[in-house]
């Protein structure tokens, strides 16, 4: 049980950057580590935002604004 967790945490509580719109209607693209991953959320996000990744399902990164 530890081995999908230790994943986890190299995601969760991260800061990515959106680079595309994101909205609870249509997933998105997250820059993280160099890499670009599809990403979804339950609120707006605009191009350039910052987001924290709250949850990892598979290759797609659930994220949330961070608010400033």
């Amino acid at each position: 049980k530890e081995g999908p967790k230790v994943l986890e945490d190299e995601y969760i509580g991260k800061i990515a950057l959106a680079e595309t719109v994101i909205t609870p209607e249509k997933n998105g693209k997250v820059e993280f580590k160099g890499a670009s991953w599809d990403a979804k959320s339950d609120e707006y996000i605009t191009l350039g935002q910052k987001v924290e990744i709250i949850e990892t399902k598979s290759i797609l990164l659930i994220v949330k604004p961070i608010k400033t």
